[in-house]
């Protein structure tokens, strides 16, 4: 009941990103439950790897978001394809492309320029250059181009296949789905920033680059975490 609650309750408020997140993460543990083998694990992360790669390059190319698309095919009539991100898209194209900062991006103060939110143009706007992006490949696109995001996306896939395939516990895998679901979601949503839910994060991802934590079971990580209280 509180699954269906929840879904529900994402549904009426609009938040796409966490109701993908929420949907995901729960087949996700769905898989942990019923030991999926690994062939399936193997199917589904590169699916799912996948699509988020053709949908960033794809919005990238053609400066449009999958909001864009889904919006055409709801005829604008769903909250839920409002497009919000296609200028996003462009504009970050534009800008690296206009100042020949694809491979390195702009560092840790770099701007993009937005006509969008010009004041010069839409009274509504309140600064043309945005110093973070609601995109999370993006954002470390702006940062640190696509050689930043190269080293962002091999990190997360190397602490996703340890936990999928190196791992001996159930709360490792479980940790891999939240990591799996998060490398996806980064595609449409999700702005890296310091905060609880990224310092958690990179605390997963620690975890599943340490050999001590793939090597532990179920029971001997249960005994470290009753051993805490």
């Amino acid at each position: 009941m509180f699954f269906l609650f929840s879904i529900i309750c994402f549904l009426l408020i609009g938040e796409r990103a966490i109701l993908i997140y929420f949907s995901l993460s729960l087949l996700g543990f769905f898989g942990v439950k019923m030991h999926f083998p690994n062939i399936a694990w193997s199917l589904i992360l590169l699916a799912g790897i996948s699509v988020s790669l053709a949908i960033l390059i794809y919005s990238l190319y053609y400066g449009v978001s999958i909001f864009e698309i889904l919006q055409d095919l709801y005829f604008d009539t769903n909250d839920m394809a409002q497009d919000t991100r296609s200028f996003i898209f462009y504009e970050l194209s534009e800008d690296l492309t206009r100042n020949h900062e694809w491979i390195y991006g702009k560092g840790m103060l770099g701007v993009c320029y937005s006509p969008f939110f010009d004041s010069s143009t839409n009274p509504n706007a309140d600064s043309a250059y945005r110093i973070g992006l609601e995109v999370g490949f993006l954002q470390y696109l702006l940062k640190g181009g696509l050689l930043y995001l190269s080293l962002i996306m091999l990190t997360f896939l190397g602490a996703i296949y340890n936990a999928f395939f190196k791992s001996k516990s159930k709360f490792i895998k479980t940790i891999g789905v939240l990591l799996f679901v998060n490398f996806v979601i980064l595609c449409i949503s999700y702005t890296p920033s310091f905060n609880m839910w990224y310092f958690h994060i990179w605390i997963m991802i620690g975890m599943c680059y340490s050999n001590k934590f793939l090597k532990l079971s179920d029971n001997e990580i249960k005994t470290i975490i009753n051993s805490v209280h």
